[in-house]
């Protein structure tokens, strides 16, 4: 399979999430790091990250409901400009923002909401199941290439811009004006996309969707998803700067494993067979969770690495295969009825919100109960939240063989899901 055999919209749709994800990484790569260093207390970094998985999840749903009304690039910018507005109060606040942390959390978190919403259902009406490994390995494997030098610039910009800008954290406000920019170019760039819209939106059908077979078993994997992201993102973080001093050293690093993660991707997303999805997915969260294991156990250089080696070679056969899984399923189960895609697209945001609300607030409520210095006891939690990515593999075993595997549907069948 070639990139040619990828239709405009495809190349488009894939340029576009390049660039949105390029702005995301810019701004948001060290954005817990930034909040550390003007005050060195993780709850401040918690309800900053509440809110923004809060109002992502809002804006989801709320993409849904605009697109009876407006078409998708109307939606595509209005996220565009409501990111813009919160990385200017960064430029404008300056360390001052710390105080206005829940209002910059809950613009992240709306303007996110309402790109994923949007770009989602696009992915689902404009790729097919042979190929969707494909592109998301092209998409995937051109981001990682494209954004190899990202976390090297970042974090040298953020290190070295001291002796130039006479403001400690200076590297930081460049890097929001940079993703700015991007974001404006988006803002263009966004026309050359086909225009979507649903013919109905309901929330009670949403939450008709929710009862069926299907839903449940979705939720489990969303939920465990949620959890996972939120509930180690933050401590892997902050203990890797621990470690690694600085930004920079922190970017050479990614930068180093991204420089070959890149082209890894690439040849995953072209050459995996995708009859045996459910194994793949196992052997990556394998890797994952040993990387996850060796990294809070030991804490130190060395572990960093082993971590990255393991997460760069598990995490494309964990991921790429995953979401094929969910998107085949939901395809090939609704496919009599094409409105229902949107239901189950929808639908499933709210378990996986909620999984990042969980997340952080059992996060939130760990370090009231135990404190923010007990190593032993968060070295625990870290070690709970990455065997996670097991048991998403078990439910999503159960999801392929019971709902990707080619079927002749009727229509009660569709109904009765």
């Amino acid at each position: 399979m070639q990139i040619k055999t990828l239709s405009i919209n495809e190349k488009h749709l894939i340029v576009t999430h390049i660039l949105f994800t390029s702005a995301s990484a810019i701004s948001g790569t060290f954005v817990f790091i930034f909040l550390w260093r003007i005050k060195n207390d993780l709850t401040y970094i918690a309800y900053f990250e509440l809110m923004s998985v809060l109002l992502m999840m809002f804006g989801y749903i709320l993409s849904g409901f605009l697109l009876t009304f407006v078409k998708s690039k109307v939606i595509f910018r209005i996220s565009f400009l409501i990111l813009i507005l919160s990385h200017l109060l960064v430029l404008i606040l300056k360390e001052h923002v710390i105080d206005y942390v829940l209002i910059v959390g809950i613009l992240q978190g709306l303007g996110s909401g309402l790109y994923w919403g949007t770009y989602n259902l696009m992915q689902l009406r404009e790729t097919e199941d042979k190929s969707r490994e494909y592109f998301l390995g092209v998409y995937s494997g051109g981001f990682t290439f494209l954004t190899t030098l990202f976390p090297f610039f970042v974090g040298a910009l953020i290190t070295l811009s001291p002796r130039f800008t006479n403001l400690e954290l200076g590297g930081y406000y460049l890097l929001y004006a940079c993703s700015i920019t991007l974001l404006l170019i988006l803002y263009g760039f966004i026309e050359s996309l086909p225009s979507l819209n649903l013919k109905y939106f309901k929330i009670d059908k949403i939450i008709n969707t929710t009862n069926s077979k299907m839903f449940r078993i979705f939720s489990l994997y969303e939920l465990f998803s949620g959890i996972y992201e939120t509930g180690l993102k933050l401590i892997f973080l902050i203990f890797s700067y621990r470690l690694l001093s600085t930004e920079l050293n922190m970017g050479i690093l990614t930068s180093a494993f991204g420089a070959i993660s890149g082209f890894y991707i690439y040849l995953i997303g072209k050459y995996i067979n995708t009859g045996r999805r459910p194994l793949w997915v196992l052997i990556g969260s394998t890797f994952i969770v040993i990387g996850r294991y060796l990294f809070i156990t030991l804490l130190t250089i060395p572990s960093i690495i082993i971590d990255r080696i393991l997460n760069t070679l598990g995490s494309p056969l964990f991921g790429l295969p995953s979401t094929a899984i969910i998107l085949s399923a939901i395809e090939n189960r609704t496919e009599l009825i094409v409105e229902r895609q949107e239901q189950y697209l929808v639908a499933r945001e709210i378990p996986l919100g909620f999984g990042r609300f969980f997340g952080i607030m059992f996060f939130i409520i760990f370090i009231y109960i135990f404190g923010q210095n007990n190593l032993q006891m968060i070295k625990i939690w870290f070690i709970l939240i990455s065997s996670l990515p097991i048991i998403q593999w078990l439910i999503l075993n159960k999801i392929h063989y019971r709902y990707v595997k080619p079927t002749i549907v009727s229509n009660t069948e569709v109904d009765s899901i």
